[in-house]
C-alpha cells in the first residue's frame, strides 16, 4: 500500500476530529498548553503558578507556539485561526504517530495491518484526544503508543457522546465571549478554577478574573485556596470582593451557583444573557449549563 495514500487517510481523520470534537475535557489542555503558547507569541495571557516556579517544561508549549507564530507574521491571527492552530498542528503529529504505529505493527507481525488502522481510527477515546493540546496526546504521540481498543459500537456510541455533548458548556462559552464589544468588556468567572480556557481562546487585551487555586506555599495548616473561599459563601465574597465602583460587563457560572447569588445579581441588575449546555452529569460545583449574565445598565 502506498505510504503516502496511508498517512494521508490518518491525516484527514485526525484533522476532520478537529472540527467534529466541540467539547471540554481537562483544563491542562489550555492552561499548561496553549494558554502558555499565546502568552510567548503575543506578549499577554495568563500563566499558572507552576510556571512562575519554574517546574514545568516550555517544549510543548514552544512547539504549539510555532503554529502562531506564523499565524501573527501573516497577519491572520484571528480568534478562529489561534483557537484552531495549535489543534490542527496536533492533530498532523497524532497522524503521523498513527502511521508509525501501523509501520511498527507491520514490522512485529507483518502483513498489511489493516486490523492495525482499524484499530487505530475506531478507538473512540483516541479520537476524542487525538486533536487535543494535552501534553499526553504529545508524549503519546511521540512514543507511538496504542490505547485500549474498545468494541466498534460501543467505540461509535461513545464517540458521539464524548465528542459533540459531554462537557462542551465551557467551550462554547468562550466562542461567544470572544464576539463580545471588548472595549467596554470585563469577565469574572465564577466557576471552579481552570473551568475554562482564557485568552488562548478569547485572543483579545481584555480584564479578566477567575478564582484561584494555588497551593499553599508558607506552610499555613488552615489555608484556604480561593476558589474554597468562595464556595464556602458565595455571596459574602462577591460582597467583599465587588463594589458599585467595579466594572464587571459579564459574569459566568454554571447554573447550580445561581441560587446562591441571586440576591447580588438582583441588587447589582445582572440578567441572564446566554444559557449553554454543559453535560446531562453535573456534579460537584459543575452544573448542567454554563451561564453568561449581563449588568444592565
Amino acid at each position: 500500500m502506498n505510504p503516502w495514500l496511508v498517512l494521508s487517510f490518518f491525516m484527514s481523520i485526525r484533522l476532520c476530529m478537529v472540527y467534529i470534537v466541540q467539547t471540554w475535557f481537562v483544563p491542562d489542555e489550555y492552561w499548561q498548553t496553549v494558554e502558555v503558547a499565546h502568552k510567548i507569541v503575543f506578549g499577554y495571557g495568563h500563566e499558572t503558578w507552576e510556571w512562575t516556579l519554574g517546574i514545568r517544561s516550555y517544549i510543548y508549549p514552544a512547539f504549539l507556539a510555532t503554529i502562531l507564530s506564523v499565524l501573527k507574521y501573516f497577519h491572520l491571527d484571528s480568534v478562529n485561526t489561534v483557537v484552531h492552530g495549535p489543534r490542527i498542528l496536533q492533530a498532523v503529529l497524532s497522524a503521523v504517530g498513527d502511521y508509525c504505529f501501523l509501520r511498527w505493527y507491520r514490522n512485529q507481525n507483518g502483513g498489511h495491518g489493516l486490523w492495525a488502522s482499524f484499530a487505530l481510527i475506531t478507538n473512540w477515546f483516541w479520537m476524542y484526544c487525538g486533536s487535543r493540546t494535552l501534553i499526553n496526546t504529545f508524549e503519546a504521540t511521540l512514543n507511538t503508543f496504542a490505547l485500549n481498543l474498545f468494541p466498534w459500537n460501543q467505540n461509535k456510541i461513545q464517540k458521539r457522546y464524548f465528542g459533540l455533548i459531554h462537557q462542551r458548556g465551557t467551550l462554547d462559552v468562550m466562542k461567544v465571549l470572544s464576539d463580545t464589544n471588548h472595549r467596554h468588556t470585563n469577565l469574572l468567572f465564577l466557576m471552579p478554577c481552570h473551568s475554562t480556557p482564557l485568552y488562548s481562546h478569547l485572543h483579545m487585551r481584555i480584564q479578566v478574573r477567575f478564582l484561584t487555586c494555588e497551593p499553599d506555599f508558607t506552610g499555613n495548616p488552615h489555608y484556604q485556596d480561593e476558589a474554597d473561599i468562595f464556595y464556602t459563601n458565595p455571596e459574602k465574597w462577591l460582597l467583599q470582593n465587588y463594589s458599585s465602583n467595579d466594572t464587571v460587563s459579564h459574569i459566568i457560572i454554571y447554573d447550580s451557583l445561581y441560587p446562591k447569588i441571586k440576591n447580588f445579581f438582583n441588587q447589582y441588575n445582572y440578567k441572564l444573557n446566554r444559557s449553554l449546555f454543559h453535560t446531562f452529569h453535573p456534579s460537584g460545583r459543575v452544573g448542567k449549563y454554563v451561564e453568561i449574565y449581563t449588568q444592565q445598565y
